[in-house]
């Protein structure tokens, strides 16, 4: 199920990948120890390095382990609620006792067939024959654009990806969207890009297909050309998509059809597929990236019935392969995971499968999860800080000097119409109608991804339900969404050391406030401005404003493509500048704000450091992040965020607050000249 592929496209916008993180409460009036001093490094100065002056310490003491592709602070606690979410799911799979359609009886179901290496060896390919089947029972071109429309109610996006999300120039609707899709490699530059690198994955992956496909019972010399037509297929896909910079444009990728006019444009019979997918009768769509459904449809012309039935085969194989057998498994892992990341060894059974109900069955998951580990009035003293933060900001936007009165006004009233979103759903998503048995693991994933399926088209057409969320409680993370205008903050990320009453105010502002700030930040960055205060894409800038904003957003772009990683590899600056502008924003906000508490106000050290060193380390601290190269070359291609160094040391190098606090002079690697700092919000 491609959810993480599903919120890209409708621009929900989070602070770092998703991990877990387990409670460690401390009483309020004992302050924590949170900086160890053997996690620093003191060989490198704070004026030179501060990420590797905070962290260097730690990097050297916890190397990636075999199963990772990169480790850090986030991984660390990761470890932690792993370990209550197991106790969860073993506890669940022994309960004989557990009502028949409960959620209980359902993540436990569901966790013993992941579990149960027995039947996944022995069952093999088995649990995808029936689709296989109707793959092979294909006579035309007719057969293969249903089946296409019915892979997508799998999240399976064979061709194109469908989804339904509210509509971006009214967000009181929702909506049916197409977007660019049909390739198996993260980016299109892992199809087209020309040097040595690229070439020699491109050749890793032909092998991959081919051995992925002589499980499925093909000869190894038709496994070879059929690995071939699937490679040559998803090129030309990849040929049509926009880069990634491109689809940071909500403009440009927001491009309503009718469907008579796109069936015109395409050669593509939309009310047909559709119908297949299940779509309520609808006479318009939304399409971001029209040229690439051009593109579509020529190539439904030209490739054969039995070229697309071997593609159909291959998108099925490469959806279901982590949760198929051993010998699936890891030909699955070697190239995705040991290829593209660099990861050495696969994670545990019992971890791959708790993930996965994660993803699929988050809520139900997250209800246990609250219960065991979520402070009862974390939630309270956080919301107190958001409006603390959002107190802050507004007086910010009030004493900006580039922007004009009418703008602020209008930047005001979106900053004060917030959703803000802490902990977890007042109301958890309602699973009974999901099926779920100890039959196939396989099947039970496949289920529970027509299971959300199915409750993501039954919105279109209806209001839009602001209470839902995007993530589940477990989640270390927090999202901005433009259509709601809000804020969200699960109760994973509402702990130490992001989040810890025990602990100073510099500790919980340097890190939590500044992810508070950060997720505002996204409201006002060069995709979240272009959303009103009740989420609809529109313009509520004067030109002039709008002009001066890009102007200095431009500033952040051309400080972050100075930045390498692996010596000579550099930042695109491009596409991380949201991301950039909203960590610039958050850690000046939340230093802000922690200025205007008593800590703040006062100079007296714990642990040897000032109150402002404090918060500047807690916020090194935040990204502490070690990673494979291989994974680092991936993400600079794919990822909206710079890597943790950057992210830790570019907006600080704009702060002479933070030179105060630490010295830093004209000469010192973290300084910048006046001329060159930025500031936007």
């Amino acid at each position: 199920m491609k959810i993480n592929n599903l919120l890209s496209a409708s621009t929900l916008t989070v602070i770092v990948l998703t991990t877990m993180i387990a409670c460690n409460n401390h009483p309020k009036e004992d302050k924590a120890v949170l900086i160890d001093p053997t996690n620093l490094d003191t060989t490198v100065t704070p004026q030179s390095n501060f990420f590797m002056y905070v962290n260097g310490g730690w990097i050297k003491k916890y190397p990636i382990p075999a199963s990772e592709s990169a480790w850090g602070s986030f991984k660390e606690i990761e470890e932690n609620n792993h370990k209550i979410l197991k106790d969860v799911l073993e506890a669940a799979a022994a309960d004989t006792k557990a009502e028949t359609g409960s959620n209980t009886r359902k993540v436990g179901d569901f966790y013993a067939t992941g579990i149960d290496s027995v039947k996944l060896n022995s069952d093999g390919i088995k649990p995808l024959a029936a689709e296989f089947e109707k793959i092979n029972g294909i006579k035309d071109m007719q057969g293969v654009m249903e089946a296409i429309a019915r892979f997508q109610r799998s999240f399976l996006s064979p061709l194109y990806t469908f989804y339904a999300d509210q509509d971006q120039m009214n967000s009181s609707k929702v909506v049916s969207y197409l977007y660019q899709g049909g390739v198996s490699m993260p980016d299109k530059d892992y199809y087209l890009k020309d040097d040595a690198a690229m070439q020699k994955i491109r050749e890793e992956y032909v092998k991959h297909i081919e051995k992925m496909f002589v499980f499925c019972g093909d000869k190894p010399e038709v496994a070879k050309a059929n690995a071939e037509k699937v490679m040559h297929i998803e090129t030309e896909l990849a040929r049509s998509q926009r880069s990634r910079v491109d689809l940071r444009d909500p403009y440009k990728n927001y491009n309503k059809k009718s469907i008579a006019q796109l069936t015109n444009e395409t050669g593509i019979d939309w009310k047909s597929q559709l119908a297949t997918i299940g779509v309520p009768n609808t006479d318009s769509i939304i399409v971001g990236q029209p040229e690439f459904l051009v593109t579509a449809g020529e190539l439904l012309k030209k490739v054969s019935v039995d070229d697309w039935k071997t593609y159909l085969r291959w998108k099925l194989i490469v959806a279901a392969a982590p949760y198929l057998s051993d010998p699936i498994v890891n030909e699955n892992f070697h190239f995705f995971e040991t290829v593209l990341n660099g990861t050495k060894e696969l994670k545990p059974r019992w971890k791959r499968s708790l993930q996965t109900i994660d993803r699929l069955m988050g809520e139900a998951l997250g209800e246990v999860y609250i219960q065991k580990a979520f402070a009862g009035d974390a939630k309270q003293r956080v919301l107190d800080m958001v409006n603390n933060m959002q107190g802050v900001f507004r007086d910010r936007i009030k004493a900006l000097q580039w922007m004009g009165d009418s703008t602020k006004q209008q930047a005001v009233v979106k900053l004060d119409k917030f959703m803000k979103k802490i902990g977890y759903p007042d109301k958890m998503r309602d699973y009974s109608k999901l099926d779920i048995g100890r039959d196939s693991y396989a099947m039970n994933v496949m289920h529970a991804s027509e299971f959300e399926f199915n409750r993501m088209i039954a919105k279109i057409g209806k209001p839009v339900d602001k209470t839902e969320w995007g993530m589940s409680p477990p989640t270390v993370n927090a999202y901005y969404n433009p259509s709601l205008n809000e804020i969200v903050f699960p109760a994973g990320i509402l702990q130490p050391p992001f989040y810890d009453p025990g602990a100073d105010d510099a500790m919980n502002y340097g890190a939590m406030g500044a992810i508070i700030g950060h997720e505002m930040t996204h409201g006002f960055d060069d995709q979240g401005r272009q959303y009103d205060a009740e989420g609809n894409l529109k313009n509520w800038w004067t030109s002039d404003d709008a002009v001066k904003f890009k102007d200095v957003a431009g500033k952040i772009v051309s400080q972050f493509d100075q930045y390498t990683i692996l010596d000579s590899i550099h930042i695109n600056g491009a596409l991380t500048q949201g991301e950039n502008i909203a960590d610039l924003g958050g850690v000046r906000i939340a230093y802000e704000a922690f200025k205007k508490t008593k800590e703040g106000q006062s100079t007296e050290k714990i642990d040897g450091f000032t109150p402002d060193q404090r918060f500047f380390i807690a916020w090194a601290q935040a990204w502490r992040v070690s990673r494979r190269p291989e994974s680092a070359k991936q993400r600079i291609i794919t990822d909206p965020h710079s890597p943790g160094m950057w992210r830790c040391n570019g907006p600080l190098s704009n702060m002479p607050e933070f030179y105060a606090a630490f010295n830093v002079k004209p000469g010192d690697k973290m300084y910048r000249d006046d001329k060159d700092r930025v500031v936007i919000w």
